[in-house]
């Protein structure tokens, strides 16, 4: 495994329009294209969406599962007993109109099966039904607010890396509401890719007042990066370097070493496709994944810039704004 001179390992980072262009390379075709006219067709491990979706709520869950002594441990006005089971955690997962949201219904699901208490919020249903919450009977929420006050821990698939422009009605209020109680006792919030609103490929901008008027600049406690990070990981990162240098995190949650957590998600590429995207090269090292884990801590890994895309022979694309 390759390292840096004083032996931290390296994180490659991928921009939105590179993680585009993998998710796309990963199910045979390229943005725009069908996947017998791409290039890489007989290349592509041709994986189908739904895979995909599957491996990354495992994720999400697992991450939630490691969060959650630190999640009632923080909330000084609702202690749970640290030895209480998954069963007395409630954990919302709010969850956005595209897959970023399909990935937040899965881990509402293996949450559920992990013997966890999950509600969803989902205002803009996709045209699948949501069968399995329904039979495994997990709540709906309808008021983010109420439901956000209820819980222990808050998983956010609200927007992904593909987010772009302004954050609309339903969602405007959710976000200045995770802006507002920033400091305040409030559920662990866990986001995946990148926090709900922020810019995807700036890595320089983020929550450096984090009571700001600016509905992106919600700080979450832990980052789920899948496949690799992206640029606002190194936003996330500088941003809790900043908190604990002003003392800004309880001593609990800090003796946790978990608010502020980093990990990485996605046991799904080959290496062929990591050394393209330069995810696996002198300047990056590969994942060592525990055992059967889907996730693993990457607090102390260093981010590395990603790779320009002349360098793994793709096209730059700008990536498309999200459906609201």
């Amino acid at each position: 495994m390759s390292s840096t001179a004083d032996t931290t390992p390296t994180l490659r980072m991928l921009r939105a329009a590179q993680a585009q262009q993998l998710d796309a390379e990963l199910m045979a075709a390229r943005p725009g294209e069908s996947a017998e006219a791409s290039p890489d067709h007989a290349l592509s491990p041709h994986y189908v969406l739904p895979q995909l979706m599957e491996l990354a709520g495992i994720a999400c869950a697992e991450v939630v599962g490691h969060c959650a002594a630190a999640a009632v441990r923080g909330l000084v006005d609702d202690p749970v007993d640290d030895r209480a089971g998954p069963a007395v955690i409630r954990v919302l997962v709010a969850c956005g109109p595209g897959n970023q949201g399909g990935d937040g219904l899965v881990a509402a699901r293996h949450l559920h099966h992990m013997g966890f208490r999950p509600t969803v919020w989902y205002p803009k249903p996709g045209r699948n039904p949501y069968f399995q919450l329904r039979d495994l009977e997990v709540p709906f929420a309808t008021d983010f607010a109420s439901a956000y006050d209820a819980s222990e821990l808050l998983l956010d698939t609200l927007f992904g890396f593909s987010f772009s422009g302004a954050v609309r009605a339903p969602f405007d209020q959710p976000l200045a509401l995770l802006r507002d109680r920033t400091r305040a006792p409030r559920p662990f919030t866990v986001s995946v890719d990148v926090p709900s609103g922020w810019p995807v490929d700036d890595g320089d901008v983020g929550p450096a007042d984090v009571d700001a008027d600016d509905p992106r600049r919600f700080l979450p406690d832990a980052l789920l990066s899948l496949t690799a990070p992206k640029p606002a990981a190194a936003a996330f990162v500088a941003a809790w370097a900043r908190q604990r240098s002003r003392g800004g995190d309880g001593a609990s949650a800090q003796a946790d070493g978990l608010r502020g957590s980093h990990w990485l998600g996605g046991r799904f590429l080959s290496r062929r496709l990591a050394r393209a995207y330069g995810l696996d090269d002198a300047a990056a090292s590969a994942v060592p994944f525990a055992g059967a884990s889907q996730s693993a801590n990457v607090t102390a890994w260093r981010l590395a810039p990603a790779l320009p895309a002349s360098a793994h022979g793709l096209a730059e694309r700008a990536a498309p704004p999200h459906a609201q």
